[in-house]
């Protein structure tokens, strides 16, 4: 990004053939050696990242998600990306990945960011802004467009926040541009201009409202993105954060229906479960978060409260005392029942 801005508007690379580029005469190897102290850094924290994400099993495995996999929803998410920018309608907290690819529609976008690209590089002389704009918009998304893969999101809205600061900087010269120099009076342009603002605080406002609480929030992503687990399990869980425990019952049956091993589904369909009162099935689900996870204190914790309820006192200790070992939070839980 910072060699982007050497290109344009700072003009600073050495040999520009044109007026427009013809900067300081900065050579490559200054350009190059000034921004080492904002690249080491930088990678350290990428290593970082990698690294801790990794440790909490948050990376998805090449087998899970093959290179061809990411490579084809990286396209088009660039695309897509474009596409929600322009038109903001059915915008989603979560965006799964698809389970048939549209072979078709991924060649249709590939040509049209090879033909994009092209275009900017054509134009780079008497309009380097487009250029820089677009390789600003295609280099930032490329730690976010999913090569490294976190669980199993194609798509956020929010990796979009940097990228698209590329993207509005090429119609922010650009469309200027086509009206001709600034100076000519144009009634119309701030009649559309104020007309566009407007129509994107509208739109701003009604998205701001499916945001009101994680019910509203999911209930909108269920209503606009296909069938997933995770839409499914964080819905029941906000029903189920707010008492509604029979009605989150079915959203965690969905969830699990959809991805039978998905051991956050079984717990949080035990705590619902544990809301009606029905401990003995609560504590089958805990179970089964457990075999596959048998580091999750919470299960463990929750585990003891139902046997406790069900009257079996010593497998209850048991579990508390496990709850209390891997996390020092439940050492109190574990001593009031004692």
């Amino acid at each position: 990004v910072l060699l982007l801005l050497d290109f344009w508007p700072l003009k600073r690379f050495p040999g520009g053939r044109d007026a427009a580029q013809k900067g300081s005469g900065v050579s490559w190897a200054r350009l190059l050696m000034e921004k080492i102290p904002f690249l080491i850094p930088a990678v350290g924290a990428a290593v970082l990242v990698i690294h801790t994400q990794g440790l909490k099993g948050a990376i998805s495995s090449l087998d899970q998600y093959p290179l061809t996999v990411r490579t084809a929803n990286a396209i088009l998410s660039y695309v897509k990306y474009l596409a929600k920018t322009l038109w903001p309608a059915d915008l989603g907290v979560f965006y799964p990945y698809p389970e048939d690819w549209n072979y078709l529609a991924i060649g249709a976008a590939f040509f049209a960011l090879a033909g994009l690209t092209w275009l900017c590089w054509k134009k780079r002389e008497g309009h380097p802004y487009l250029l820089m704009g677009w390789l600003w918009y295609l280099g930032t998304l490329i730690p976010v467009i999913g090569f490294v893969q976190l669980g199993s999101l194609a798509m956020a809205d929010r990796y979009t926040y940097v990228p698209l600061i590329g993207v509005f900087v090429m119609a922010g010269w650009g469309v200027p541009a086509l009206f001709g120099p600034a100076s000519r009076p144009i009634p119309y342009r701030g009649i559309l201009a104020a007309a566009a603002v407007i129509l994107l605080a509208f739109a701003a406002a009604r998205q701001a409202d499916h945001w009101r609480d994680a019910e509203t929030l999911f209930r909108r992503n269920l209503a606009v993105t296909k069938e997933n687990y995770l839409t499914r399990n964080n819905l029941g869980a906000a029903l189920s954060r707010k008492g509604l425990y029979q009605e989150s019952l079915k959203h965690f049956e969905a969830a699990l229906a959809l991805k039978p091993d998905y051991w956050l589904a079984h717990f949080n369909l035990g705590v619902s479960l544990a809301g009606l009162g029905r401990y003995d099935e609560a504590a089958l689900q805990y179970r089964k978060t457990l075999a596959s996870q048998r580091g999750f204190a919470p299960a463990h914790n929750n585990l003891g409260l139902a046997l406790i309820k069900l009257g079996r006192w010593k497998e209850a200790a048991s579990s508390f005392d496990e709850a209390a070992r891997l996390d020092p939070a439940y050492q109190m839980v574990r001593d009031e029942k004692y």
